[in-house]
């Protein structure tokens, strides 16, 4: 019931946190606040997840008696995280269209179903969400998956722990970066080499190497070349997604729209799952249901070339 409540707050925040990127930016600046909030939330996670690592492994350092303890702290202390930096949102956005009355769950239906036939009537719109939720199933799968894929091929839960601080921390530069040139010259081209970057993280980790490599001169484990190709790719394919989405929606009506947005996101890991088990079985090995992945890739990048141009960004 806890982690049911828990995930429903999570994503209802989600919703309402996307629907604000067009209130606290300008179409001039909103790829790269877009990716500004992903760099923080990459930058945050990692903070707090070493911390709660080192807590755990070194409870005693911090007079605690059992790991129990100390993953019960790291608990509070995700709570009081997430609540101090609630605050900065609370006291400084203003949305200007809210009026203060409340809305009921009829009326709210009603409001989806007019978002979803609009969103029919708009080809634009429905070009790029049916887009979207191919790639970001690719990416979400490949986030979802990776943990258990690298232990089925013999990486050690500290060699996966690395590979994902070493994502999250690569995370931060690429993003800004990549959402700064977005903003500079057009969001289309870096959001199609975020895709094409994962057209070779899948081909890479489908034929990755479980004996050490060598780079300049020192090994290192061939997971960690993965966990780096993500860094690089995945929060500009987020950011970008979010940014371009917000583009082509009406600015007054930002929370229904990027609730379907965010329904397509959460959803988004089935097609990748079931057809990473699937070809996985019949190939005989996960190497080869990880580059089954590539179809989504492929697909969602040609999908995404029926959106016109010019309403990008």
């Amino acid at each position: 019931m806890v982690f049911v409540l828990g995930t429903v707050g999570y994503y209802g925040a989600y919703i309402a946190y996307n629907g604000l990127l067009p209130v606290v930016s300008s179409e001039e600046n909103r790829h790269f606040l877009s990716g500004f909030g992903f760099a923080m939330g990459y930058l945050g996670g990692v903070v707090l997840f070493l911390g709660s690592i080192l807590l755990i492994k070194l409870h005693r350092w911090f007079g605690l008696e059992s790991t129990i303890d100390a993953i019960r702290v790291a608990f509070i202390a995700a709570v009081v995280w997430w609540g101090l930096f609630t605050i900065p949102l609370l006291v400084t956005v203003r949305e200007p269209h809210w009026s203060g009355s409340r809305i009921s769950v009829g009326k709210s239906m009603s409001c989806l179903a007019e978002t979803l036939r609009e969103i029919f009537r708009d080809k634009s719109i429905l070009w790029f969400l049916l887009a979207y939720w191919l790639y970001i199933d690719g990416v979400n799968t490949v986030v979802a998956m990776a943990s258990n894929y690298g232990k089925t091929l013999g990486f050690t839960t500290d060699v996966m722990l690395i590979t994902l601080v070493l994502s999250q921390v690569v995370g931060v530069p690429s993003t800004l970066l990549i959402t700064w040139l977005s903003q500079r010259y057009r969001a289309r081209p870096f959001l199609y080499f975020g895709i094409g970057l994962y057209l070779i993280i899948v081909t890479y980790g489908a034929f990755m190497p479980t004996t050490p490599i060598r780079f300049a001169g020192i090994e290192i484990e061939g997971v960690y070349v993965l966990g780096f190709l993500v860094g690089l790719g995945q929060g500009g394919v987020q950011a970008l997604s979010r940014s371009t989405f917000s583009l082509l929606i009406p600015r007054d009506r930002t929370a229904t729209y990027f609730g379907v947005y965010n329904m397509l996101g959460q959803y988004a890991a089935f097609l990748g799952p079931l057809l990473m088990g699937v070809i996985s079985r019949v190939g005989g090995s996960p190497r080869y249901g990880v580059a089954s992945l590539v179809i989504l890739f492929a697909v969602g990048a040609l999908v995404l070339t029926r959106v016109p141009i010019e309403k990008t960004g």
